[in-house]
């Protein structure tokens, strides 16, 4: 990870980490509220909340770049540029503690940086056991994990792990990445676990993201946008990086590999990538605006902490870039309760008891669904959840409803949407959700018939209900309601197979919607579906116009339909079709259907070819005379040939 091995080519890589609020991780449970949780320290800093940071290859070098003589003069230099941690070199492979370089790792470092309140982690460079590899340095699995325990052994605050493209070369990477970190939490609980690819992840999928994202703490990826041909600039990266990041959140919650979604927290380009380009300290702030005004962050909870490499690069105008920039979690809170809503009403009725574990998340890109990288938390014992580090601005809170069951409140899964003032606690956001499945619709007056509900059609105010026996009759102790002012019906019912009816009031309406005349439905549990009931005024004639081969005057079943046929309302009585006269053409079957027209009397013709002479009627038209809302069937036309 150190810039002094980074090649532009090897930079464009990256990968990934892990998730929020974790739920399970073998040995240790990660849950809201405890392990690995916003808010929860590990080697004495939130992960979720870090701050800033910087890194040291070299003390001597570092002390030389700050203008410092002593190692408590760096940490004092640090401090005022506003560093809440450091990084340090603390091995390399299989070489550690007391050896050249790694010999400034000591407990006397690690005490000075402690009394001027910076807290101190060691990184190992390691190569996975993969020989030869890039610095020709000793490895193996077994050693690096020894180095690893003698930089531990002066009790640091944590460790972060610098691993790179040697990582691919080993078959088992997934393995013994996640052995390395495993390991190391087993042994050091409490201790911060970090690890710093590259941040590029679709130039790298041999890398084993997985492995040592399951068990470490944070991420830290080398946002070195300078060095980096593909990037160039702070937003290009940053947009790259949220783009890789989220997919590779999004893949390990698809895998059930949720536990290796973790905060990431990227390492700025604090160096000049060559003499004749020095990087403007007018990107570095650029990259802390970037991180500050992210809505829908990669990294779950926000961008909040960043480092830089390195103390020994940085210029005087790095310096003060740095030093004034600023990142940290905003102090917003979202919080409420879910219940479970036993009769599904919406509301928590006494007895009505609190519901622990769910997840509630905040839905940063509004695709109602919870990603892997977005915010998210459970429901404690009580109930309750609370959604921390929130910024201003509009959140789309959701729960996620588990099947079979319904959410009530908000109703049909309708978020808890609203805007946020800066450090705003927003408190009585709640969530119900029931065992219980729900039929809603609109009864309404279809004023042209056509079975669908269009602006200006009025709405009528009937019952509705589940019949459940099917006899068609609305029987003592079935479940009904009374369309409100808009129409609108909701029945909340238990599983089960029913027929949705509506009761008519009046005998002046035929149903168009649905065809049936109700509905059969088989409701699972917490299952809700819409049903609309059309109403017309407006009568029906049906029949066919059929080849009646025997010259009856009536269809026997042998007898076909004659297709293409015009069946019209001949309202001038002349016999001929004229343009504003209603019409319908038979089917396949030799079936019309004339549904446009109001109560009255009519005569109903054919359109027959000239070749063809009606049986029946033997005129070739009828007088049909129906009331409103009426439905006549069978009004057959029957035609043969002329000999």
């Amino acid at each position: 990870m150190p810039a002094q091995f980074l090649s532009p080519k090897s930079s464009s890589s990256s990968r990934r980490n892990s998730s929020v609020l974790i739920e399970r991780l073998e040995s240790r449970q990660l849950l809201a509220g405890t392990v690995n949780a916003p808010g929860h320290l590990v080697g004495g800093v939130d992960p979720y909340n870090m701050g800033k940071g910087d890194w040291i290859w070299q003390i001597s070098s570092a002390m030389t770049g700050t203008g410092t003589t002593t190692v408590a003069g760096l940490a004092t230099f640090l401090k005022d540029k506003g560093m809440k941690w450091i990084i340090v070199k603390g091995g390399d492979g299989n070489n550690g503690p007391g050896e050249g370089l790694y010999a400034q790792w000591n407990k006397s470092l690690i005490d000075t940086f402690h009394a001027a309140g910076i807290k101190i982690f060691g990184y190992h460079f390691t190569y996975g056991g993969v020989t030869p590899n890039g610095k020709n340095a000793p490895t193996t699995l077994a050693g690096e994990k020894a180095v690893r325990d003698k930089i531990m052994s002066f009790n640091p605050d944590g460790l972060i792990i610098d691993a790179e493209g040697e990582w691919e070369k080993n078959p088992n990477a997934n393995r013994d990445a996640e052995d390395y970190a495993k390991t190391f939490k087993q042994k050091y609980p409490d201790k911060l676990l970090g690890h710093a690819p590259f941040p590029y992840v679709r130039f790298h999928k041999a890398f084993p993201y997985l492995g040592f994202g399951k068990w470490v703490d944070v991420v830290m990826p080398q946002l070195y946008w300078e060095t980096i041909s593909i990037a160039q600039t702070p937003e290009k990266i940053m947009a790259d990086v949220n783009a890789d990041w989220k997919a590779l959140y999004a893949e390990f919650k698809a895998g059930g590999n949720e536990e290796a979604i973790k905060p990431i927290v990227p390492i700025g380009q604090g160096y000049n990538p060559s003499a004749t380009k020095a990087t403007p300290p007018e990107e570095i702030t650029r990259f802390f605006d970037l991180m500050r005004n992210d809505r829908d962050p990669a990294s779950p909870f926000g961008w909040n902490g960043a480092s830089f490499w390195s103390v020994q690069h940085h210029t005087s105008l790095h310096w003060t870039a740095i030093g004034n920039g600023t990142v940290a979690a905003a102090s917003g809170a979202i919080s409420g309760s879910v219940f479970n809503d036993v009769d599904g009403d919406g509301i928590q009725d006494p007895g009505e008891s609190a519901v622990s574990g769910r997840i509630i998340f905040d839905d940063t890109n509004g695709n109602f669904v919870r990603d892997g990288h977005e915010p998210f938390t459970r429901t404690n014992s009580a109930g309750v959840y609370k959604l921390v580090y929130r910024p201003a601005g509009t959140h789309i809170v959701r729960q996620e409803v588990p099947t079979g069951l319904r959410q009530t409140a908000p109703a049909d899964l309708q978020p808890n949407r609203f805007d946020m003032t800066t450090g705003q606690q927003i408190v009585g956001k709640n969530f119900g959700a029931t065992a219980l499945a729900k039929v809603s619709g609109s009864v309404f007056h279809d004023v042209d018939g056509d079975g669908a509900r269009e602006a200006g059609d009025p709405v009528l105010r009937w019952t509705v209900y589940a019949d459940a026996n099917k006899n068609g009759i609305l029987d003592a102790g079935e479940i009904s309601t009374v369309a409100n002012r808009k129409g609108a019906y909701a029945l909340t019912l238990p599983a089960g197979s029913y027929d949705i009816r509506q009761i008519p009031e009046g005998n002046v309406f035929r149903t168009t919607n649905p065809g049936l005349g109700y509905h059969p439905v088989d409701l699972a549990a917490g299952q809700a579906l819409s049903k609309m009931f059309g109403n017309t005024t407006l009568i029906l004639i049906q029949g066919t116009v059929y080849r009646d081969r025997n010259r009856d005057g009536a269809k026997q079943g042998a007898e076909a339909g004659l297709a293409g046929w015009i069946v019209f309302v001949d309202r001038d009585g002349d016999g001929v079709w004229d343009n504003n006269e209603e019409s319908g053409v038979t089917n396949s079957r030799g079936k019309y259907r004339l549904d446009t027209l109001a109560a009255g009397s009519y005569r109903i013709q054919v359109l027959k070819p000239k070749s063809w002479q009606p049986t029946v009627p033997n005129t070739g038209a009828r007088k049909i005379t129906l009331a409103a809302g009426q439905t006549t069937s069978n009004k057959n036309f029957g035609f043969v040939p002329i000999a």
